[in-house]
């Protein structure tokens, strides 16, 4: 009985995000945001999104600067709709943003045919 007490005491339930704030040597501040990302219907998975705050309030993403947990998830995410993960950059902003990314669709066309 103890066993099980201490044990929820140890890794209660978390819901939301919660975030982390450092400043890289370059002076960004950097925003380390915990979320549940989600990867399968109803299942998620816990990573750490590494954002860029910028002096408006925006936030800056890049998928390079993600740890190999993060870039894996945002794969998987757009591979679920048939893409691939934007290799570019994304920006957040508004109050109750969280999270936001993003994902291409990459097609060929014959160089005659337009767009």
């Amino acid at each position: 009985m103890l066993l099980s007490l201490l044990l929820a005491a140890a890794t209660p339930a978390t819901q939301g995000a919660y975030d982390q704030i450092l400043t890289t040597a370059e002076g960004e501040t950097l925003v380390l945001r915990t979320i549940d990302w989600p990867i399968d219907g109803d299942a998620s998975e816990r990573v750490t999104v590494h954002w860029v705050l910028e002096d408006d309030g925006r936030m800056r993403y890049e998928l390079d600067r993600q740890p190999d947990a993060t870039r894996a998830a945002h794969q998987r995410a757009c591979a679920r709709n048939g893409m691939v993960a934007g290799d570019g950059t994304s920006w957040l902003g508004g109050e109750a943003a969280t999270h936001g990314f993003s994902c291409t669709s990459v097609q060929t066309r014959p160089a005659t045919q337009p767009p």
